[in-house]
């Protein structure tokens, strides 16, 4: 609690201000033992109650925990059903996932869908495929603007979202992703998402 209020630049700059002030008011009335008041001023603002302007800063907001998992679909060696996880006790509401694919996994000039059965949401909706310099982006919105509540993948839950089609191969997929996490009541996530195909 105190550790949150002594780095609260809100509380530091209110009291920067309320010591400026008394300081000015110093001169102004020449009275100059008023500044012997700024300490006790800056000790006011910075360990104040959370009252008024500083009502939510110790308020804690638990975040959802999400990852993303990739299973092998059942007798499809190249399809993954990608799944987020939740590990928290908080739903996970208005989140982005964005999985970047790189062209060494996939070519640019791959002719399939990378994206397979679509399980929640819409394509152009929910669901945006986007091809960069060295890799294609995947990214899933679980609402859009002014959407409440979309899509939600509950508390200590599972969410399947769509199938990751690859490309068929001689041996058998075993590659890392990366992708991130972020926005609503998720908390931002930088992680790597396991591609293991069973043969």
């Amino acid at each position: 609690m105190w550790r949150v209020r002594l780095r609260s630049p809100l509380r530091w700059l209110s009291a920067v201000m309320g010591g400026m002030l008394v300081f000015g008011m110093a001169g102004i009335f020449d009275q100059p033992w008023l500044i012997l008041g700024v300490p006790l001023i800056i000790a006011i603002f910075v360990l104040a109650p959370p009252i008024w302007v500083y009502r939510h800063e110790e308020a804690l907001v638990e975040h959802a925990s999400l990852s993303v998992v990739a299973e092998p679909a059942a007798d499809r060696p190249t399809t993954f059903v990608l799944t987020v996880v939740n590990d928290a006790a908080v739903p996970a509401a208005d989140f982005r996932l964005r999985i970047l694919v790189p062209h060494r996994v996939v070519p640019m000039q791959h002719q399939g869908r990378l994206l397979g059965n679509i399980l929640v949401g819409e394509m152009g909706r929910n669901w945006f495929v986007d091809a960069a310099v060295d890799s294609t982006a995947i990214t899933f919105r679980a609402a859009q603007k002014g959407e409440r509540p979309g899509i939600l993948c509950p508390a200590h839950g599972r969410l399947p979202l769509a199938e990751l089609s690859l490309p068929p191969q001689g041996a058998p997929w075993n590659v890392t992703l990366d992708y991130q996490v972020s926005g609503g009541s998720a908390a931002p996530a930088l992680s790597t998402l396991a591609v293991r195909s069973q043969r």
